[in-house]
């Protein structure tokens, strides 16, 4: 139950204070964010520097008074100026790449477990601090040999998995109701300002003589993950009860409205339910489809920039950030109109989060497709590709943010599924793109692998519409009753009903009943087909 204006003095002090403990923890998790998909992001385009041996003509001195013929340039000979070349094939560094992705496939699911059930603040800690090491050790590993640079990479992608479920975790504790959309959107902002400086910057040190070029690369993301990690440790707490610098007010501000708390998830997980629910594998395969779609222009833009408009590295990281930069701002108004929407009680979370999911797949994916037709014109070609992305992160206030709404006390372990199948389809998707781009990628080859990343996005956001639910799942410890459950999806006594909601069910508030516009007629009829 939340408070209203006048149920108590320390919540209008709450609302009326400036500093906002749980902002603080959202922007630190921001931060933190940052610096691993920063150490992630950094791969995709320095290996193009890593393999490329960078030659230059420098002139021969003539000895013994040689002279030339009048009109004539004097000799040169081809130097190698990347003294850290690395003499992989195009295979091998896709290879490399995925190793990241294997990695992250294995770690978000027993992370989100774990860190329910003993807090994401140590688990995170340990977590960043072994990625910063690891980005240290890139370097020498990689001159040393291709198979320890891939086990290097994988210890890597470990690390980066469990972010997304520590961070959700967090979510569930500190947010809210109607902020955690937003809540979400600003920590995942983390993970696109991460791309918008990695690139340029990634861009830059591998075109310098800086600590060797693409070295200072990991060197200087390494040490940034390193510091990140003790900021972290020392300001963010598992729950605002154990937080030492949050005011009462806003203490119990959080208590009274959040969805879940640490004392929840001492529950076992109920695997049986979790996995034979349908909301669940609508989050499941619609998730697979967004991280097909993601990995595509997190990875492998810049090469696609590259083939398309043969653009130099340093130009190319900078035209390859432009998405991650507009998107910052689409990301957290949409997630903040998300919110606003929902609490003003007009349209029911469900039919919300559906909405949004078809706007992020079905854009997107298209103005991707419409990419590869209009020919090389840069101008357009990046246009198209920005506005794919600033479109495509609808799916925060869409598919990713759903489970927040059916489980709250597992948010750790249903966000470890869903990204666990966005990395399998990053795996799958780098496979498929190595077999239909292949390593003379031409406008054409592009053209047909982003139709069928459209077709597969279609059939997410279809499935996702047709399974996808939000309203609170009977196995979380949180549940009441049915008709609680019903109430908070509504958002309030009156709903309108949309496509995205043919089965709506509404409040009559005159006679504190709940009725149904269309199927099931009854709460008795839902509560026996449940």
């Amino acid at each position: 139950m939340g408070y209203t204006k006048g149920d108590d003095d320390d919540y209008g002090q709450s609302k009326a204070g400036c500093f906002k403990v749980r902002w603080a923890i959202c922007v630190i998790t921001l931060v933190m964010i940052f610096s691993l998909i920063s150490t992630k992001a950094s791969l995709s385009l320095s290996i193009v520097a890593m393999t490329d041996p960078n030659y230059e003509d420098v002139p021969i001195e003539l000895t013994n008074g040689t002279k030339l013929p009048e009109g004539s340039d004097p000799p040169t000979i081809q130097v190698q100026r990347n003294k850290h070349y690395i003499n992989w094939t195009h295979s091998t560094n896709d290879q490399l790449l995925e190793a990241t992705f294997i990695g992250a496939v294995l770690s978000p699911i027993p992370a989100g477990r774990i860190s329910e059930k003993f807090g994401p603040r140590k688990v995170a800690f340990i977590l960043a601090l072994l990625a910063g090491v690891t980005m240290l050790l890139f370097p020498i590993a990689a001159q040393w040999s291709f198979q320890a640079a891939f086990a290097i990479r994988i210890i890597h992608g470990i690390c980066v998995g469990c972010a997304a479920p520590c961070a959700h975790v967090l979510v569930s504790r500190w947010a809210p109701k109607y902020e955690k959309t937003l809540f979400v959107s600003i920590m995942n902002s983390g993970g696109l300002l991460a791309n918008v400086i990695t690139h340029p910057l990634v861009g830059l040190l591998s075109s310098s003589d800086f600590l060797g070029g693409w070295p200072a690369v990991f060197y200087i993301f390494g040490i940034i993950q390193l510091v990140t990690a003790f900021f972290w440790l020392f300001f963010v707490h598992d729950d605002p009860e154990s937080h030492p610098f949050i005011s009462d007010a806003e203490r119990k501000e959080i208590i009274e409205n959040r969805s879940s708390s640490s004392e929840d998830s001492n529950v076992s997980l109920p695997w049986r339910y979790v996995l034979t629910s349908a909301p669940v594998w609508a989050l499941i395969l619609s998730n697979f489809a967004w991280g097909w779609l993601e990995s595509i222009i997190s990875g492998l833009i810049p090469s696609f920039f590259k083939t398309v408009l043969d653009l130099p590295i340093e130009q190319n990281g900078l035209v390859s950030a432009l998405p991650y930069i507009v998107s910052i701002f689409s990301s957290n108004l949409i997630s903040w109109t998300s919110d606003k929407l929902r609490s003003q009680g007009k349209y029911s979370t469900s039919a919300l989060r559906k909405f949004f999911a078809d706007i992020g797949f079905i854009g997107s994916s298209l103005l991707l497709v419409g990419a590869t037709y209009v020919g090389r014109r840069t101008g357009l070609v990046v246009a198209f590709v920005v506005a794919s992305k600033a479109i495509g992160v609808s799916q925060v206030a869409g598919c990713y943010i759903m489970h927040l709404d059916i489980s709250p006390t597992y948010a750790g372990s249903l966000v470890g599924l869903m990204e666990t199948s966005q990395n399998i389809a990053s795996v799958i998707m780098n496979q498929a793109a190595a077999l239909i781009v292949g390593d003379e990628p031409t406008l054409e080859s592009w053209s047909n692998f982003f139709l069928i990343t459209a077709g597969l996005s279609i059939f997410g956001t279809h499935y996702f519409a047709l399974l996808g639910s939000s309203k609170l799942q009977k196995w979380d410890p949180t549940f009441k009753t049915e008709e609680q459950a019903i109430e908070d999806d509504l958002n309030g006594d009156e709903v309108t009903q949309t496509m995205y909601d043919p089965s709506i069910i509404i409040k009559d508030s005159r006679r504190n009943t709940i009725v149904s516009m269309q199927f099931p007629p009854n709460l008795s009829q839902l509560n026996s087909s449940y």
